[in-house]
This record gives structure tokens, C-alpha cells and sequence, in this order.
């Protein structure tokens, strides 16, 4: 067992059922964003999520950050952004929009709808499963905020009136102007403004009733409320002093770092672990992010709050044989939806400090198996052992414990064959059980590496014989070794091994074969293509 590991696991001693909250890389140590990423690929544009789970392929124009919880996939159209399909943050669903809606200054969601314009350039508004809830029937139309939107009507051929709206369409009755209103903000703080015929500007509350005067120009306000991304303007152009702003945000409430056998990680302030001791140096978290060194790089954690892990195994008592290796352990893994498209690594070391051998049965998706067989002493009536949750990017989750009742299976030598009358022929003495190995052709679950550059290869281990046993399983690419697992298969069973290595660039037409050190072995071609 490595150094790293050593202390990884001193470190961690301490375990838990379940964790309320965790963590994964924002940036991580090699300096490689796990956040949401856009791609480019001959001239367009596509959207990884985190792990380098494709969103949206590389057939667009642009596609906006994500702003109120949505992002918006654009394909140009002369100089107008054709909106081709909505993005929700989190779990990435995508919406494909059935009629022709483009962006405007404002095509952001506020309050679940978002400002666009048809192809006669009218506006209305859309709702997040792409569909308009507002016709587009206005001039120009600016985001709802505190329940109301200002939107303008052509009343004339040089003419035009702003008026309130609701999220039914009910207009309000402005009281200055009488219906006269030539520009009116957004509300912020229950007040709005605007301005009448007249050029004279005032102050409005939610009901449309006038609070007081406001002393800009009418230009001003405009170009103003132009700036802002809300179409917004606040107070009554009152001179008030500025607000002295912090140069960073304070410490997230409810998390502290602690320390552990010279190690940092973070728990919540009534002691749930968030992250184990793992890191060199750990800052607290501030707006949900973090910087640590993990060994001697730095990068950025993010917090997770919603979700947790929980594990268990399948069964509790488990049969050993006469050469001390139980029959296959089953530990199922509950993993929170926002690594469920992560790469989980799950190491398990028995209480004499060996670390066994895992077979990853699903490691995708939120419900994980992974099985392992322990080896255990004669005589022996339960075997501990810890459990270690971590991804391939080297950032350990969480750890568990669990205990199992061993079942010592004696062997019953069978009684030698009575002698046939007039048999003439020697007895033969039954075959010793023993497994006997055979490896399918190698094969790829991934048609390319993942934004790791790990290439995985499985292979297919079928034991015929009549013991369960334990097979090493060489990885050779082109001749070169490239990796090995060892693997227990049961007598009359399969059992599966996957072997990652690096793929940088491609390798078309590789030969792959798998040795077993029972002397048998199987290859195949197999094109291994980089992530990009």
C-alpha cells in the first residue's frame, strides 16, 4: 500500500453512515474546469456538463452563461440570435424550441418567463419549457421583477405608450400621465419610474400610484436603465454616500475547516464531515467555493448541498473455502445527482491493511455495485473492513465500515466408488476442483477516452471449472503492458475486468489482448481515440 494512501486512510479513520452535503472540483489541481464548459468544433459551438458529459453538440453559433438557471443554445440569423433550444442548469435538460423566437437585450429567465421577439421583431415572453405564455403583441417588452414588466405599445405611427403588466396580462392604471407614459423601469424595492408626456419623471408604487418626483432627465433615466441588465433604476436620484464593498465575501455560514493527522478537510458546524482530511492547505468556503492543495497543486472545490452518500452490502455473512477466499462481496453505493456522471473510485482495505482488488459492476448513474472477494484465516467468524469513496481526479468523498460473518465451508472428501462385480477395471479417483479460466475478447464500453484521457478496456472472465478462484488479468496495446487487475471469478460464472490507460491522441487499429497468468489469453482491434 502507497505512502499517500497511508496517510489517506490514517486520515479518515473516523467514519460515517452518511454526509448531508460533499464536494466536487470546480477547478481542479491540474488546473482542468469541471464547471459547465463550451466547446468548439469546425466553427460551432457545443456544451460539455461537468466530467465531459455532452449537453449539446457543436451546431450552434453561441450559447449564453447560465443566468436564472437557464442557458440559451443561438444560431445566427443575419444579425438576430435565432433561439434553438433552452439548457437547465443542474441536470442539463434540454428544451428545443418548436417556433421561431429570438433573443433580445433581456432573454434571460426572471421569474420563470424570458423577454423574446418573433420574426416580425413584436415581443412577448416564454416560459422555460419553450412555450410563449405571453404572445408577442408589444413593441418592446423588459423582465418581470416583483410581479410586474413594463411593456410598450405602438399606438401610432410615431407613437408610443408604456403600460404595467402582471403575469396574466392585467394591466395597472399608472396615476401621472393617465395612460400617457413614454417610459417606465423595472420595479426594484416596490418602486418603479417613470415618465409622462410631459417629460416630467416620478416615482410609482406596485399599485401604480404615485410616491414622488424624479429629478434625471428623461435621457438619463433611459441610457441608465439601458445599463443595467434589469432595465432598472433606483431610489429618486437621491445623493446618498457609497457603500464601502468588501474585497471578498465572507466565510459560508454553517462549514468550518478542520484538521486531522496534519491534514485539512471541512464539516459543518454540528460536526457532519463535508470533505475528510485530504488537503495541504484548505480555505474556508465562500460562496460555495473553496481553494485547497491536494498534494502540491491548488485548485478549487465546490460545494455540494444537496445529496449524500450511502452504502451498504448486499449481503452479511459470505462462504469461505478451504483456501481462505470468501465467495464475492457485493457493496451497493448510493451517490448524489451531482456526481452521477462522475468517475467514482471505491478502494477497500481489510483491518490487516490490505487493499483488495474492486470490480466496478455499474458505475454510472446515482445507484453504484462494485464487488471484491476478502481473504480470511481458517477458522476465522467475521472479517472487517473500511471502504473508501474518492473519483479518478484523486479527491476522496467519504468513507464507511462494514463487518461480515464468515461461513467455513468444509470439504467432504467423497467416499471411493464401491467395487462392480466382475470389474476388472482400476478405480479412477475423482479430479481435483480447481477453476480453469477463459478470457473473452477485449472491448471498449467508450467509443473514446473521457476529458481524463483514460481509455478503459474490459474484458470478460468466464471461470468453467468447479472452485471459485482468483485471475490475474494483463492488459497488453500493441505489445506494450499497460496495466492489471486481479479478479475472482466464481465456477460456473463470469466476471468482468476493466483495465483504464492513458490515450492522448489517437491509435487507430490497436491490438489489445488480455493474458491471464492461467496461461490462456484472447486479443482484439480495437480503435482507441483521444477525448478530443
Amino acid at each position: 500500500m502507497s505512502k499517500t494512501l497511508s496517510l489517506l486512510l490514517a486520515a479518515l479513520g473516523t467514519t460515517i453512515a452518511a454526509t448531508a452535503q460533499t464536494i466536487q472540483w470546480s477547478v481542479r489541481p491540474d488546473g482542468i474546469n469541471t464547471a459547465p464548459t463550451i466547446f468548439r468544433l469546425g466553427g460551432k459551438v457545443g456544451l460539455r456538463a461537468p466530467y465531459g458529459k455532452q449537453v449539446l453538440p457543436a451546431a450552434y453559433d453561441s450559447i449564453t452563461p447560465f443566468q436564472g438557471g437557464y442557458a440559451l443554445a443561438i444560431q445566427n440569423v443575419g444579425r438576430r440570435g435565432l433561439i434553438k433550444a433552452i439548457v437547465r442548469e443542474g441536470d442539463y435538460d434540454v428544451t428545443e424550441l418548436a417556433e421561431e423566437l429570438f433573443a433580445t437585450r433581456y432573454s434571460y429567465f426572471s421569474e420563470g418567463k424570458m423577454c423574446v421577439s418573433d420574426a416580425s421583431r413584436q415581443q412577448g415572453f416564454v416560459s422555460p419549457d419553450g412555450n410563449l405564455v405571453i404572445p408577442c403583441q408589444y413593441k418592446t417588452v423588459h423582465p418581470f421583477f416583483e410581479g410586474l414588466a413594463s411593456v410598450t405599445y405602438q399606438t401610432g405611427k410615431d407613437k408610443e405608450n408604456v403600460y404595467y403588466i402582471n403575469k396574466d396580462m392585467n394591466e395597472i392604471s399608472v396615476e401621472p400621465g393617465y395612460g400617457e407614459v413614454i417610459f417606465g423601469s423595472s420595479f426594484v424595492d416596490g418602486e418603479a419610474v417613470v415618465y409622462t408626456v410631459n417629460r416630467k419623471g416620478y416615482c410609482i408604487n406596485r399599485n401604480g400610484r404615485k410616491t414622488g418626483s424624479y429629478k434625471q432627465s428623461i435621457e438619463e433615466a433611459y441610457r441608465q436603465a439601458r445599463q443595467s441588465n434589469e432595465y432598472a433604476l433606483s431610489g429618486r436620484n437621491k445623493t446618498t454616500p457609497d457603500k464601502v464593498q468588501p474585497t471578498e465575501l465572507p466565510p459560508d455560514p454553517g462549514y468550518v475547516v478542520f484538521q486531522q493527522n496534519g491534514l485539512y478537510g471541512y464539516k459543518t458546524t454540528e460536526g457532519s464531515i463535508v470533505a475528510p482530511a485530504q488537503f495541504r492547505k484548505a480555505e474556508p468556503f465562500r460562496g460555495g467555493y473553496a481553494s485547497v492543495m491536494l498534494g502540491e497543486r491548488e485548485g478549487t472545490l465546490q460545494l455540494i448541498k444537496d445529496g449524500s452518500f450511502n452504502g451498504k452490502m448486499e449481503k452479511n455473512r459470505l462462504k469461505a473455502g478451504a483456501d481462505g477466499t470468501t465467495e464475492e462481496a457485493t457493496y451497493c453505493l448510493d451517490v448524489p445527482e451531482a456526481l452521477k456522471d462522475a468517475n467514482i473510485v471505491l478502494r477497500v482495505v481489510d483491518d490487516d491493511g490490505r487493499e483488495l482488488g474492486v470490480t466496478p459492476l455499474n458505475n454510472s448513474g446515482t445507484k453504484r455495485q462494485y464487488a471484491f472477494a476478502l481473504e480470511v484465516e481458517k477458522g476465522q467468524k467475521t472479517a472487517a473492513f473500511d471502504l473508501y469513496v474518492g473519483t479518478s481526479d484523486k479527491l476522496f468523498l467519504w468513507s464507511d465500515h462494514a463487518s461480515l460473518d464468515i461461513e467455513q465451508v468444509k470439504v467432504v472428501k467423497p467416499a471411493p466408488p464401491k467395487p462392480k462385480p466382475n470389474d476388472d477395471k482400476p478405480d479412477i479417483a475423482a479430479a481435483p476442483a480447481k477453476p480453469h479460466f477463459k478470457a473473452k475478447s477485449p472491448y471498449s464500453p467508450r467509443k473514446k477516452a473521457d476529458q481524463n484521457d483514460n481509455f478503459p478496456v474490459s474484458i470478460q472472465i468466464t471461470n468453467d471449472g468447479n472452485a471459485n478462484g482468483m485471475v490475474t488479468v494483463t492488459l497488453m496495446v500493441n505489445g506494450k503492458q499497460e496495466g492489471k487487475q486481479r479478479v475472482n471469478v466464481k465456477a460456473g460464472s463470469t466476471s468482468q475486468a476493466t483495465i483504464s490507460f492513458k490515450v492522448k491522441k489517437d491509435r487507430l487499429a490497436s491490438v489489445v489482448e488480455a493474458l491471464l497468468d492461467s496461461g490462456t489469453g484472447s486479443k482484439a482491434t480495437i480503435d482507441l481515440r483521444a477525448f478530443y
